[in-house]
């Protein structure tokens, strides 16, 4: 942004004419992890304005043994077959994240040999079959960060998943961005017509590989049947977004 240019001069004015009281803005550099040190690098411009460095640490958490579900989807792909084939698939999906949900609590309906009456809990897995339990990491981050540094932690999880030697391993990664954002997604506003809060969320899903998952392509080259051989070892990747009823891009 540039000084006597049309959004300039419009954001100033209204920071002179609708913001008369001090208020406090959170920044992020953009630029911080472009260094090829891999090295955190002081912003000038943060300098200039005094700003107060907040340092985004990871917050890690070991669960109790939980039910894991096997991630087997009910069908190859969400547009394949009838309508009913693709009500299947929506229904698995969001069983899914409800359990992704539940599991970074952790809830004890999901603990290893829990017994509460359904009188009392009706949560079931319903469509979502029940594998052998196991523990779950999670790691959490929170504050405005960039999303160069989330793709980075995309590509660790997902690399991690399809080299590991375990059929059994898989990732879930979750973004959720700030609510009130009035803009986000390029020059359109995200889920905040009428007053409405944004969504501004999705989840990533690296399922755990398959007997489906493994391909029997032939390969033509030696590089190419390391690659093909890496992705096989899991299952598909599923995609979800959190959108609101007002949502432009939905």
């Amino acid at each position: 942004m540039v000084a006597g240019r049309k959004g300039f001069d419009r954001l100033k004015w209204s920071f002179d004419n609708k913001f008369p009281e001090p208020l406090q803005f959170i920044f992020c550099d953009l630029e911080q992890f472009k260094q090829t040190t891999g090295q955190h690098t002081d912003c000038p411009v943060l300098q200039a304005l005094n700003a107060k460095e907040h340092i985004v640490k990871e917050d890690i958490f070991t669960t109790p043994k939980l039910k894991i579900p096997k991630f087997i989807p009910p069908y190859a792909g969400p547009q394949a077959g009838p309508t009913h084939e693709r009500e299947d698939w929506a229904d698995w999906t969001l069983d899914l994240l409800e359990y992704l949900g539940l599991a970074s609590i952790p809830a004890d309906r999901l603990l290893h040999g829990d017994k509460t009456d359904t009188f009392l809990s009706r949560y079931d897995f319903e469509v979502l079959e029940i594998a052998k339990p196991g523990k779950l990491t999670r790691i959490r981050w929170r504050g405005m960060i960039p999303p160069q540094w989330l793709k980075t932690v995309w590509e660790t999880a997902r690399t991690a998943v399809e080299s590991s030697t375990k059929d059994s391993n898989w990732a879930a990664f979750t973004v959720l961005g700030f609510e009130d954002a009035p803009i986000s997604w390029n020059v359109a506003q995200h889920s905040a017509v009428g007053g409405a809060e944004g969504e501004h969320g999705y989840t990533l899903i690296v399922t755990p590989s398959t007997e489906e998952s493994f391909s029997a392509e032939p390969h033509l080259s030696a590089d190419k049947m390391e690659v093909d051989e890496r992705r096989t070892k899991a299952g598909p990747v599923i995609s979800c977004e959190f959108m609101g009823p007002y949502d432009e891009h939905s």
